[in-house]
């Protein structure tokens, strides 16, 4: 079986096995939700390009986690067992204005939201990577749990989701 990079469509969910690696698109004030089995080597990833509408809270954000952690269950992982780290949410667009101060309570519901979600399922382990001017890209190499986040400013962190 050979190695396998998939990249996860804009708005989009996927997951990838011990063999394959998980690239997210460029996501800025929304979030991407990466999630990582240590013990069965199982990944996936939420990409939530767009904060949540007030008037519809945590369904959009609700919906694509559900159905990761079903793919994710699907696969044997078990959810006691998983660890999150949250990317985005970034206040990057500074020449708005008065607008950015309207957004940004917006942006903080979706980060809220998946954090939420995710406490709700019992997932003790949540991380984030997010805020400042500069959206993010991530990957995550499933073999060993490694994400590697990069900003658009150059900077890149990284994540060990595989340790114990």
């Amino acid at each position: 079986m050979g190695f396998h990079e998939e990249t996860v469509s804009f708005g989009g969910i996927a997951i990838a096995g011990q063999q394959g690696s998980l690239v997210a698109p460029p996501v800025g004030s929304g979030v991407t939700v990466v999630v990582y089995e240590p013990v069965s080597h199982v990944g996936g990833m939420a990409h939530i390009p767009f904060p949540e509408r007030s008037s519809n809270l945590g369904s959009q954000t609700d919906h694509r986690l559900e159905s990761l952690v079903q793919l994710l269950t699907a696969t044997g992982a078990a959810k006691s067992n998983f660890r999150c780290v949250i990317v985005g949410g970034a206040r990057y667009r500074q020449e708005l204005g008065p607008e950015e101060d309207l957004l940004w309570p917006v942006m903080e519901t979706a980060l809220k939201s998946s954090k939420g979600y995710l406490e709700q399922i019992g997932v003790s382990e949540v991380t984030c990577e997010v805020g400042g001017a500069f959206g993010r890209t991530c990957s995550l190499r499933v073999s060993d749990g490694h994400l590697t986040v990069t900003s658009g400013d150059g900077r890149e962190t990284l994540f060990m989701m595989g340790r114990n």
